[in-house]
């Protein structure tokens, strides 16, 4: 090292500074020795240690727990190799007086040769100058001077191994390109190697078995959550195929079973998972391989938990809201009713799917993470089926059937009644009508249409009871039986004859016709009411017959006619007509009295049965016989109170055929009707009772019970009496009639004639 001269001038101030600054030159040079020789063994354990790891793992398949272990291992040893090869040599000092040593220890000098001790001269003498009791000046100076020229001569970095700092350097970039070439020369096991011990995979080393599982991502296998499922797992074999497959099941809880699948077909096997509410862990060997661990993650399959419907039309004055609840029953609209449908799941939902290939939506527009609607106007029947797709995993909900039906605004329901009378009037018969009309939103106008199909003959010669039909009427309960056998048949050729007239007419109980509208001469019952609101229109009214001018021989026909406010136009509905035949008021009288005679014979009969129920009473072994006596009472008491329905029917159709007159109404009325009345409910309920008593454990007396029935058959006997002679009136009512009528058509005649010969005169 060559020398610079020394100036004389230069004070020892600036010599220790010189010298101070080579040596910390040759520290820094130190410094980078020592970080070099512990990079090269930091990295070249840290790749020895990645090797053994590659090896120790393909051998082993090692856990995610013995990965981390072993990885706390190496990070230990490169952080004791640190700290020895670099953090304990960079702790050092190393002042000059130590970078000088450091120099000879290396040089191996011997005392004449070594530096230090001129190093310490240079540094240290100027210390002791001006000190009272130190050496003199002038020779420390001296001194100092001297040892700083001797070291001018010296090189401290010649002391340092340039060597061993390039060996260093070297290693360490030949452990850093090793693992390099590695991934250049096998990428397939580098990038296995960094999934497994960088990013956590848990991934198998390929072997000569490698298992798949189907339906694995990202180390979770989804199931619907409560529902079972299939697991199957694919088996690969280089060599001999896989006979048996094993699966380790862990739950949360701790709990392991070990499972063997079952073995499909070669390569392929199953298993059958339970229903399952809760993550479990899963791991899958066989052969030499093994799967990558997963975990079965049971999620909710898509389901709807609310679904919406809100029914808007003109007709309703608010929207209808419907739940799907299963209580409603089912879900009809009227047409042309805006529908908005709102669905709410129990999971997010990336997909909706409509079957629907009618009327209805098709899709649905999302409104929230779970929320969808959708809108359209019902003009028929719907039929969809609704499936949705989760977002998590895809999972697709069971397909919802959803039927809306359509509710048509029915046309109005008729129907018609007339009471009172038989459908065999006269011509100045009162004919009572009821009409009753119903319509599902609203009934506008309700009326009667009466019609003439036939007029007859109002001049039509009337017949005549001749003395012989007055005087054979029946005297005794065998010619009244006669004659009742001869009134049915008389009655059954009648209603033929009305049945025949009514098969003319439509046979439909309600018959819908496009009329357009209720006709001008049709009598209005009700309305027109605009709106609509009733729904239900009941309305009488009486029909005079006389007021249509109708003989005998002619038709009257009745027709019910109904209109409602349909929005999309009024409907218009007919009744089946009702048809009356007009026959002369001698001729239905007589029917009436065959039916009356009828009753006659069905009340006489009642009364011999009462006369032997007395009888039975009187003999009757108690308390057997009481449920006897009491059913025999109930039949006797129904049979009385049918025939005074009966009886009563015949008075009210005699009033409204105007036959008979007031007197033989009200004669009827109090000597058989009312007694008949009063028997059938106050006193053969009274004697019920009787009978009933002597069931129980305080009997009445069955002479008392006796003499009731006794009563009984005494009251039946006088309204038989009763009717009889209420018969014998009508027969001198009708005898007298009939005098009357023969002595008009005599004088008619007379008079005619008369005329006759007098128009014959005058055309002489």
């Amino acid at each position: 090292m060559s020398t610079a001269p020394l100036d004389s001038r230069t004070s020892l101030t600036d010599l220790r500074e010189r010298l101070v600054s080579r040596l910390s030159a040759v520290r820094r040079a130190m410094r980078a020795h020592f970080v070099a020789e512990a990079g090269a063994w930091v990295v070249s354990t840290l790749v020895a240690l990645l090797a053994l790891s590659l090896l120790l793992d393909w051998w082993l398949e090692l856990s995610r727990v013995g990965r981390a272990g072993y990885a706390v291992v190496g990070f230990g040893l490169l952080g004791w190799i640190a700290w020895r090869y670099m953090v304990q040599p960079l702790s050092l000092s190393l002042a000059p007086l130590d970078v000088a040593a450091a120099v000879d220890r290396s040089r191996s000098a011997s005392a004449r040769e070594a530096v230090a001790p001129r190093v310490a001269s240079v540094l240290q003498l100027p210390d002791h100058m001006n000190q009272p009791r130190g050496s003199s000046t002038d020779m420390i100076e001296n001194a100092v001077r001297h040892n700083f020229a001797s070291l001018e001569g010296v090189d401290f970095r010649s002391a340092l191994n340039g060597k061993h700092l390039a060996t260093s350097l070297g290693i360490t970039l030949a452990t850093l390109v090793l693992p390099m070439l590695f991934s250049l020369a096998a990428p397939g096991p580098a990038r296995l190697w960094a999934a497994r011990w960088l990013q956590g995979s848990d991934q198998p080393w390929p072997r000569n078995t490698r298992i798949e599982v189907i339906g694995v991502e990202d180390g979770r296998y989804v199931v619907p959550r409560g529902e079972p499922s299939s697991l199957q797992v694919l088996v690969h074999d280089k060599e001999s195929p896989t006979e048996i497959v094993h699966m380790r099941m862990r739950s949360s809880s701790g709990r392991d079973e070990t499972i063997t699948l079952t073995r499909f077909e070669e390569g392929d096997f199953r298993y059958d998972l339970p229903p399952l509410q809760q993550t479990v862990s899963v791991d899958i060997w066989g052969g030499d391989g093994r799967a990558e661990p997963f975990q079965i993650v049971p999620i909710d399959r898509p389901r709807i938990t609310d679904l919406k419907l809100t029914a808007t039309h003109p007709r309703l004055s608010e929207p209808q809201v419907f739940g799907f609840t299963g209580e409603e029953g089912s879900v009809r609209l009227l047409p042309q009713t805006a529908a908005v449908l709102e669905l709410t799941s129990n999971v997010p939902v990336s997909m909706i799917e409509i079957e629907n290939d009618g009327p209805g939506p098709h899709e649905f527009r999302q409104t929230g993470e779970t929320t969808f609607v959708t809108e359209w106007t019902h003009d028929g029947p719907v039929k969809m089926r609704i499936s949705m797709t989760s977002q998590e995993a895809g999972l697709v909900s069971h397909p919802r059937p959803l039927t809306i039906g359509e509710q048509p605004d029915r046309q109005p329901r008729l129907s018609l009644r007339h009471s009172g009378v038989r459908q065999r009037i006269t011509p100045v018969a009162t004919i009572p009508m009821e009409v009753i009309a119903r319509d599902d939103f609203g009934v506008k106008r309700v009326a009667l249409l009466v019609e003439m199909p036939s007029k007859g003959t109002s001049d039509l010669e009337e017949e005549v009871f001749d003395e012989q039909s007055v005087d054979d009427e029946p005297a005794d309960d065998e010619a009244e039986t006669d004659s009742i056998d001869s009134d049915n048949e008389s009655h059954a050729a009648d209603e033929s004859s009305q049945e025949n007239v009514s098969d003319e007419e439509p046979s439909g109980a309600n018959i819908s016709g496009d009329m357009g509208a209720i006709p001008d001469n049709a009598i209005v019952l009700f309305g027109p009411q605009e709106p609509a609101t009733e729904t239900a229109v009941e309305q009488s009214h009486s029909i005079e017959v006389g007021d249509l001018k109708v003989g005998a021989g002619g038709v009257v026909s009745v027709q019910a006619l109904a209109e409602d406010d349909c929005f999309t136009g009024s409907q218009l509905t007919q009744s089946r007509k009702t048809v009356f035949r007009v026959v002369s008021p001698e001729e239905l009288f007589k029917e009436i009295r065959l039916r009356q005679q009828q009753l006659r014979a069905r009340l006489r009969k009642q009364y011999d049965g009462a006369i032997v129920l007395r009888d039975s009473i009187r003999t009757a072994t108690l308390p057997d016989d009481a449920s006897t006596l009491l059913r025999t009472h109930q039949l006797i008491r129904r049979e009385v109170g049918q025939v005074s329905r009966a009886l009563d029917a015949t008075v009210l159709e005699m009033r409204l055929n105007k036959l008979g007159g007031p007197e033989s109404w009200d004669l009827i009325e109090t000597n058989v009707l009312e007694p008949l009345t009063r028997l059938h409910d106050s006193e053969m309920e009274l004697q019920r009772q009787s009978l009933v008593s002597l069931t129980g454990s305080e009997p009445e007396s069955i002479e008392q019970i006796a003499n009731q029935q006794q009563s009984l058959v005494d009251s039946l006997k006088r309204i038989l009496d009763n009717m009889a002679q209420w018969d014998s009136f009508i027969d001198v009512v009708n005898q007298l009639n009939a005098v009357i009528k023969l002595e008009t058509n005599v004088r008619q005649e007379t008079e005619a004639l008369r005329q006759e010969q007098v128009e014959d005169i005058f055309d002489e």
